[in-house]
């Protein structure tokens, strides 16, 4: 072989990758950013998992749940027995990750919320002339206060989940951010948020911004002990490696 053979595959070489960095570059950057995810994929299966903690339990909605307690979602009453359970467990801190932006629907609390309103139009129609006939009406709002009340409290599975997170006080709840950067002012977040804020330093590296937020209804939000984001922001080849700490707001 000629002493300038080797010459001659060093300059191959050298062409070959300009060319692929051109061409790479072209397009966007798609094929380093690919060769460089699956290179750390490769570097990451060498170097062998993780250490496992025992301090970290994963309580599983999975298909089994599903078939022995109903489908989802369930009643906000049968979270809340979940939490006191995990909580009677000695979880320290349960990260709670299921969205609770929407009132709970349930139409056995409605139905009694119009028997209550209606039992309240009828008895003040009826008290002047039960008290003209001296009839007491005590009975009556007692049962108005008393039993209807508590009927519509055992129903209530928004005010039932709220107490159970009120009381364990260690529940953080998930918000979620819609990506993107705003081009005027967001929307205020509510006071309870506050206490979640961070203050990013001017020399922080860059992080992802949200126009807007989806939050937890306030009776939850306001018993947590933190509100924390939730998104999931995959590479460029759709495979989840990295979650963002934070995301800036506003």
């Amino acid at each position: 072989m000629s002493k300038r053979a080797p010459v001659f595959i060093e300059v191959g070489i050298g062409l070959a990758l300009t060319l692929f960095v051109i061409f790479a570059h072209q397009r966007g950057g798609t094929l380093i950013d690919t060769a460089s995810l699956k290179t750390y994929d490769v570097l990451a299966r060498y170097a062998g998992p993780a250490p496992i903690s025992d301090s970290v339990r994963i309580v599983a909605i999975d298909q089994d749940s599903v078939e022995n307690l109903g489908r989802w979602p369930w009643p906000r009453a049968l979270t809340a027995q979940l939490i006191d359970e995990v909580v009677a467990s000695g979880a320290k801190v349960i990260g709670l990750n299921v969205f609770l932006t929407d009132p709970d629907r349930n139409q056995g609390l409605e139905e009694i919320g119009r028997l209550e309103d209606r039992f309240k139009e009828l008895l003040a129609k009826q008290e002047p002339a039960l008290k003209k006939k001296k009839v007491s009406t005590e009975d009556l709002q007692e049962f108005l206060d008393g039993d209807i009340a508590n009927a519509r409290a055992n129903l209530d599975g928004d005010s039932i989940l709220s107490q159970s997170i009120e009381q364990a006080v260690n529940i953080v709840l998930p918000m979620y951010f819609i990506p993107g950067e705003a081009l005027g002012k967001v929307d205020a977040l509510p006071p309870f948020f506050e206490r979640d804020r961070l203050a990013l330093p001017a020399d922080a590296p860059p992080v992802p911004s949200g126009l807007s937020a989806t939050l937890p209804l306030a009776a939850y939000g306001k018993v947590a002990v933190a509100v924390g984001h939730a998104n999931l922001a995959p590479d460029t080849d759709g495979t989840l490696r990295r979650i963002p700490p934070v995301v800036r707001y506003g």
